[in-house]
């Protein structure tokens, strides 16, 4: 996806989906919306990932790209940046890099 909306919250039922749908279904940029990139239209997938924090807390390859870049946009107690800055000292450690390949 290229846009992704993570939602952290606590006591959530144990069949996701209907929420993960509710969720997309509200956004201000249904899937596949046409946004103008350098005067060219490509389509935007736009997705709703929904986590526990105890579900953070055991890691996701989505949030690897997260240590770079993301924009939280209401992060109640700085729980999700502080996770994600302990993260990225963990792959800094690790020596981690991202590398692209062609």
């Amino acid at each position: 996806s290229d846009i992704v909306l993570l939602l952290v919250a606590r006591d959530l039922p144990p069949l996701r989906i209907p929420l993960i749908d509710a969720v997309t279904d509200h956004v201000e940029h249904p899937p596949l919306a046409p946004l103008h990139f350098e005067d060219r239209k490509y389509p935007v997938r736009v997705s709703a990932v929904i986590k526990t924090p105890e579900e953070v807390a055991l890691g996701s390859l989505l949030f690897l790209d997260m240590t770079q870049d993301c924009l939280l946009l209401l992060d109640k107690g700085d729980f999700f940046a502080k996770y994600l800055n302990g993260l990225k000292a963990k792959m800094q450690a690790w020596g981690s890099e991202k590398r692209y390949l062609a």
